[in-house]
This record gives structure tokens, sequence and C-alpha cells, in this order.
């Protein structure tokens, strides 16, 4: 027994030892050791886990930028950059003279089925408009009636419910019919849900410990929801796999079903990764544009105006007539709330290849960052950063000034895949809305931004919006059967 106590004490002593020496190590010797932070940050991987999961990682991470500087280390072996030439370097694509860097394992692990937004291997990474149509003008009709019924409209949530209506009909050939039934659907909630709790799973890799403990964390309602949900996805799937040869049109999973490369099991797998980046990070920007304009008056009106003016009837809206160089400050408007409050507003690691970010040297397998939030509201990149002002951006042509650097999209070979479907959807639905209705916000005025989350996606605060017809407005009724 004595002889047992001795070596728990010894084996106890080294740990401490062996930690301490790797404190010291990370601190004053580590070639990461001459960028400023969090103490804590470079001697342990705890200070970005306890960040990340609370959920203000965004946030904090600004205002650790404004403290500390434009290069910032945030873990032992791990630097965040905010500077537009670094998120170019980090995220660009490779050159004759410049290599890639490539996607990290910390961030980007999907188990054993990978997808089209984690798999790593660059080399594994093509008209739908009518269909956007359908929804928006019948999302528009929905708004109007939903506000006169209840009185106002939960547009953190109803935003949700046309675009992942538009993202089933293109993944699935079939929408979720959230709009008609004014609720979110299951299919949805579930897979959000999943999406909002894996922040602790995507930190398995910087504490290992997690991977042992994980298994008990997760509540067995959870787990067993999680399995109806991927079950009911590939039953999705494979009902698109049988409608595909009496398909008129074609949709996202049109190519990589007649490609044969991917299993239906791969194709649901994708299937939710599109979905989830098409539909998501597009209700996100709708949501805050919302909030924007109904926080500033002169800029709604403005708007209002342009749009107005533009159109006799809602069905002249189309995307190519919603273009900048139709719709100015329709753009403008997007652009700046892109820039405010990014959808996707990290910057996911990357490894070093032994290369240069913005002048500094990186050694080879040290991660590196940039995040978008930060980027996009330092001073120097916009003048007034946190100021909602559209006037910037065309200014900024008119004069041939610099405008303001945005990666709402990220950049680079593995840049959003569905920016244009994305601005299609931003363009239409924010004219025809601008178009046919009014709004304000129900309730005392409060920084919606700031009580948002993020937990991988913005988990968006409530808002509560009630919309009024404009003046002289009349609707033309939309059949249900266009949406299903």
């Amino acid at each position: 027994m004595f002889t047992l106590a001795v070596v728990w004490y010894s084996v106890a002593v080294l740990l401490l030892a062996y930690w301490i020496i790797t404190c010291i190590y990370n601190l004053y010797f580590h070639p990461l050791a001459k960028y400023p932070g969090p103490r804590f940050a470079a001697v342990s991987q705890l200070w970005y886990a306890s960040v990340y999961t609370g959920g203000n990682w965004p946030f904090i991470i600004e205002q650790a930028h404004r403290k500390y500087g434009d290069v910032i280390r945030i873990a032992p072996n791990e630097l965040s950059f905010c500077t537009p030439q670094a998120f170019k370097d980090i995220y660009g694509a490779a050159t004759k003279t410049r290599k890639l860097f490539t996607k990290s394992e910390l961030f980007y692990d999907a188990g054993k089925d990978t997808n089209i937004a984690y798999e790593r291997d660059p080399d594994q990474h093509a008209d739908q408009e009518y269909l956007i149509h359908n929804h928006v003008d019948f999302f528009v009709q929905q708004l109007d009636r939903w506000s006169r019924e209840l009185s106002y409209v939960d547009v953190s949530k109803a935003f949700e419910w046309l675009t992942f209506d538009i993202m089933g009909e293109l993944a699935f050939g079939e929408s979720f019919g959230a709009v008609k039934n004014g609720e979110s659907h299951t299919w949805v909630s579930i897979l959000l849900g999943a999406v909002y709790s894996t922040s602790v799973v995507q930190l398995k890799k910087r504490l290992p410990v997690l991977e042992k403990v994980l298994p008990w964390l997760a509540p067995k309602k959870v787990l067993e929801e999680w399995a109806q949900h991927q079950a009911a996805t590939l039953e999705r799937v494979n009902k698109r796999i049988q409608m595909d040869e009496t398909m008129e049109r074609t949709d996202l999973l049109t190519h990589p079903i007649r490609s044969g490369k991917l299993n239906a099991a791969e194709l649901a797998n994708n299937a939710q990764v599109l979905l989830t980046a098409g539909a998501e990070t597009s209700a996100t920007t709708l949501t805050a544009v919302t909030y924007l304009l109904a926080a500033h008056a002169g800029v709604r009106a403005r708007l209002a105006a342009e749009v107005r003016s533009a159109f006799a009837s809602a069905d002249q809206i189309t995307a190519a007539a919603a273009r900048p160089q139709r719709l100015p400050y329709l753009n403008a408007v997007l652009e700046e709330a892109l820039r405010i409050f990014p959808p996707s507003p990290l910057g996911p690691p990357r490894v070093s290849p032994g290369e240069t970010v913005d002048g500094h040297f990186v050694p080879k397998g040290v991660y590196v960052a940039c995040d978008t939030y930060s980027l996009h509201l330092h001073p120097r990149n916009a003048p007034a950063p946190r100021s909602f002002h559209p006037e910037r951006w065309l200014s900024a042509v008119a004069s041939d000034e610099k405008k303001p650097y945005t990666a709402a999209f990220s950049i680079g070979p593995r840049a959003c895949l569905g920016i244009s479907l994305a601005y299609i959807e931003l363009r239409v639905a924010l004219a025809k809305i601008v178009f046919a209705l009014d709004w304000e916000i129900v309730g005392e005025p409060f920084d919606w931004p700031a009580a948002c989350r993020l937990t991988q996606l913005w988990k968006k605060a409530p808002l509560q919006v009630r919309y009024t017809p404009r003046e002289g407005y009349a609707s033309t009724p939309v059949d249900n059967a266009v949406v299903k």
C-alpha cells in the first residue's frame, strides 16, 4: 500500500513538473512567445475553450484585438490576425510563390463521413430564380397576415422558415412548408439544435479529454432525435434520387446524384451542410438588415424611395433588376449589414505551411486565423465601424475611395459555394419586402446584435416586428400550391 502511494505521489509530481515546464516554455521560449495576447491563452487551450463555448467569441476576440493589436496569440500554437492582407494571405488561393494554408483538423472534423464544407483536401472541391420568387411573394403576404392576426412577427424565426423552405426545394425537390404553417419544421429544428450543440464537440482535438466524456454529456433524448433526423434525411435523399429521372429542372443535388460518385448516405451528409450554410446565413443577414433598417428611419426611408420608384409592381423585381447598377442603395444597405453583422463571423483556423502572413513569418504547423467580425469592425477598415452607414459604399464608388474590406463569404478556393444564390435571395427578398411593407420593432429598443450568441452559427435573439402594407399597396394573392 505504501509503495503504491509513493508511485501515485511520484506520478503527480512528475505531471505537475511537466505542466510547469510546459507553461514556462510556452510563455518564454515558444516561437509564438513574442506575440501579445491573454496570458492564459499562451499556456493552455482552456482559454480558447471557455471563450468559444460561451457564445461571445466574436465580441471577445474583437476586444482582444483592440487591446493587443493586429496579431494576437489565442492558444499555445495559434495566432489570430486582424488585417485585410492577413485575410488574403490565410484564405486566398495558392500561387507560384505562395503555399496554400490548409484547413485545420482542430475545426474541420466531421468524423467518418466528410462533406463539402469539412473536406480538407483542396482537390475534392455548378435557373432556379422563379422558385425564390414564389417563396418570397408568399412570405411577404404571410408577414402582413401574421402582423394583423398576431400583432407581430419574430423575424429571427420567420426568415429561417423562408430560407429553409427555399433551400429545401433546391436540395430535396420540396420545401419544408414552414412559411405556410407558420412554424419551424421538426427536421430544421433538430438540425439547428445539433449545430448549436456541437461547439463543445469541435473542441475535442484541442482538449482530448472531451473525447472520453462527451458520450456522457449528451442527453439520451438528443441522441435519439438526431438518429431520427439522420434517418429522415436519408429518406428525403432517397426520395429525391427516385424523383431525378422525372424532374424537369435541376437543383443542388442533380449533379452529385448523376455523377454517381456519392452514395445516399454521403449525399445526405452533404445536403445537410448545403441547407444549413445556404439557409441559416441568409436568414441571419435578413434578420440583421431588418433590425438595422428599423433602427435607422432615415436609411429605411431612402431605401424605400429607391425601390418603390424603380418598380410599378412587385413582379418587376428580379435578381437582375436588383443588382447594384439598378438599385445601388439597396446593395449598399446589404453590404453594410454584412459588414456590421457577418453571418459567419469566425475565421476558421488554417495550418501554416511555413509562410508569411501580412509580413509575419509563421512557422510550419502553427495555426492561424483571421476573424471576419474583428476585421470588419476595425476602425482602420471602416471609419466609425459600428455605425450603420450604407452611404460609405456609394461614396467609395463615386470618388474611387477605398471601400471597407469585407469577407462575409470568405475568399479563395474554399469560399462560400453559394455566394451567387445568397445574393439573389437577399436582393429579391429585401427589395420585395421594402416594396410592399413598412415595419417597426415591437417593444423597447435594444441592441439586437449584442443579444445574439455564437454557437458555431449565430443563435439569434428574438426580434419582434410589426409589418403594415405601405400606402396604396395591394398584394396579388399567391397560390399556396407554388410553395407546396
